[in-house]
């Protein structure tokens, strides 16, 4: 599936962070249709992250609050493409694709 890397909110920014801290990107992923072979369902994803060997997972958080971290929520995505946000300290922001 095709992602991109887009500067949003800005332009990458060095984060420094401490064992237990978190941060934040914003994904904007193209909804496809399961019927298309074009489209790949995903229930989650990986992000590579500076400085750390390997990749880590990605935890999903609903606008509810919910978050695929404590099995409150089940994420599964039909996508045809995703865009990934810079990495950043807060929340504020990495929604505004």
């Amino acid at each position: 599936m095709p992602v991109q890397k887009v500067k949003i909110p800005g332009g990458p920014t060095e984060v420094t962070l401490n064992p237990g801290e978190t941060a934040f990107a914003g994904v904007l992923v193209e909804r496809g249709d399961k019927a298309d072979p074009n489209t790949v369902v995903a229930t989650g994803f990986s992000v590579s992250v500076p400085g750390v060997d390997g990749p880590v997972n990605a935890n999903i958080i609903g606008t509810d609050g919910t978050s695929t971290e404590n099995g409150c929520l089940y994420a599964e995505f039909p996508l045809k493409s995703m865009k990934a946000g810079t990495l950043q300290l807060t929340a504020q922001g990495v929604t505004v694709f």
